[in-house]
């Protein structure tokens, strides 16, 4: 118990955004319907196509620059306590993350080890989480204000490593893509919103 939801499909994760929001008032980010075997598909709503992602009142999947400056939290290091000095088992990854050398190969409950700035946990290790973003393997170096991934693509991008990796999946730059109907025993998510300006 207490362990991060796992086992869901990218539509999946689309759809409890969807049910946050609607328990709460909020417009929905995602158009999600369900067949008769009760399997989830979602689709981005037009009005927040692109960039508009972050129109959205509704909670939603972070965008890859959103989970990242949430997982740096105002640091610059390889990860938010600091860099590694050793990618395979490291003292810095053990503080922030189960990984493959500390977490016996199983989920482990959350808020386990040392939040990041922000008191946000688990942002590596445990399961990878599921992001916004259609995945591209090269983000390439051109600078971008609130880039919110491709338009087309076959995969969706997923943050933080998971447990059966090694300290180097714990970097705040670790990324991954996944097809949107696969599941996994250490792929989750979290939810996120955009929250009003003042």
């Amino acid at each position: 118990t207490g362990c991060p939801v796992n086992n869901t499909t990218w539509y999946e994760s689309a759809q409890y955004c969807n049910h946050l929001s609607t328990k709460k008032g909020l417009m929905t980010c995602y158009n999600c319907s369900k067949n008769s075997l009760g399997v989830y598909t979602c689709q981005i709503k037009s009005a927040y196509a692109g960039n508009k992602i972050y129109n959205c009142p509704g909670y939603r999947l972070p965008t890859e620059a959103e989970w990242e400056y949430a997982y740096r939290a105002g640091t610059t290091t390889a990860t938010y306590k600091g860099n590694l000095a050793d990618c395979t088992q490291d003292s810095t990854a053990n503080k922030i993350a189960w990984y493959g050398k500390n977490s016996g190969y199983k989920l482990r409950p959350v808020g386990g080890k040392d939040p990041n700035a922000w008191g946000l946990y688990d942002m590596a290790g445990n399961v990878w989480e599921r992001c916004h973003d259609l995945y591209v393997p090269n983000l390439g170096k051109t600078a971008a204000t609130n880039p919110a991934g491709p338009l087309t693509g076959g995969n969706r991008s997923m943050r933080g490593g998971d447990l059966w990796e090694f300290a180097e999946a714990t970097r705040a730059s670790r990324r991954g893509g996944k097809p949107l109907k696969s599941v996994g025993t250490s792929t989750g998510f979290r939810c996120i919103r955009t929250l009003p300006f003042p």
